[in-house]
């Protein structure tokens, strides 16, 4: 059951997966909530600017959070997500020891859950709760959190529509390039003889 606030919070993790599209990362958002309520960590996808393929966005907010709470553990606490988290991020929220993973849109690929089935969670030594904004069916923000699931996953299918094209575009335009470079010396017309000049 997700309230008006998880809804909130949602929306707020999907306003920073904007910023990571426009910063041509993959466009994912978190935030942690700590137990009493308090915002301790936003962050977003950075792989491709730390050329780190493990700066995801939860991980990075779950960092940030311990700083803040100058503990490695956050117990009683939230991760927000616009996106279904992939093993390694769902790892690190275990490994964090909080309560609710709350996430906007499924991905089919690389969820904990979905492309997996969640089996690893039987091997978890204590319960994680998952909980997916597309599936919310009661709560008074329930009709908001799938509002901001569908807009989630559409925002991440246009972005992939959009780097899809630009590789299209840039293989068609290799392709056009000659194979000698920008100037195909073969296609060349040969040079001709001229006739000499008078009183030569």
């Amino acid at each position: 059951m997700l309230s008006a606030l998880d809804a909130r919070h949602l929306r707020s993790a999907l306003l920073l997966a904007r910023a990571a599209a426009r910063a041509g990362e993959v466009p994912v958002g978190a935030l942690v909530v700590g137990a009493d309520g308090a915002v301790l960590a936003r962050a977003r996808n950075a792989a491709r600017a730390r050329a780190d393929a493990c700066a995801h966005a939860e991980v990075l907010a779950l960092r940030r959070a311990a700083r803040r709470a100058r503990a490695p553990r956050l117990d009683g606490a939230t991760l927000y997500v616009s996106l279904e988290p992939c093993l390694m991020c769902a790892g690190a929220a275990v490994a964090a020891r909080v309560a609710r993973v709350v996430f906007a849109a499924r991905s089919p690929k690389f969820g904990a859950l979905s492309a997996g089935g969640g089996a690893w969670l039987a091997a978890v030594p204590r319960a994680l709760a998952l909980e997916c904004a597309e599936d919310a069916a009661a709560g008074e923000g329930a009709a908001a959190a799938r509002a901001v699931a569908a807009e989630a996953a559409r925002e991440l299918g246009e972005f992939f529509a959009r780097r899809r094209r630009a590789a299209a575009e840039a293989a068609a335009a290799a392709a056009r390039v000659p194979a000698g470079g920008a100037e195909d010396t073969a296609a060349r017309p040969l040079p001709t003889a001229r006739a000499p000049a008078r009183g030569a």
